[in-house]
């Protein structure tokens, strides 16, 4: 399974990095898809959500646009 979601996230299971929390949050503050994050970023959506959350960018209703 980790191989699988490493070919497909290449940063899937690593610890978000500085600056990869700092994209995150430009990414957001642009109006970005998850997507785009997704693609981005090399991050599942699940990790992205959880990044989200964690950075109190989303609330478990959706994203939130301010930030």
């Amino acid at each position: 399974r980790g191989t699988r979601a490493r070919a497909e996230h290449p940063n899937a299971g690593r610890p978000w990095s500085a600056g990869e929390e700092a994209e995150l949050r430009r990414l957001v503050a642009a109006g970005a898809s998850r997507r785009e994050m997704v693609a981005r970023l090399g991050r599942s959506g699940g990790a992205i959500r959880s990044a989200l959350l964690r950075l109190g960018l989303a609330e478990r209703g959706g994203f939130t646009r301010a930030g």
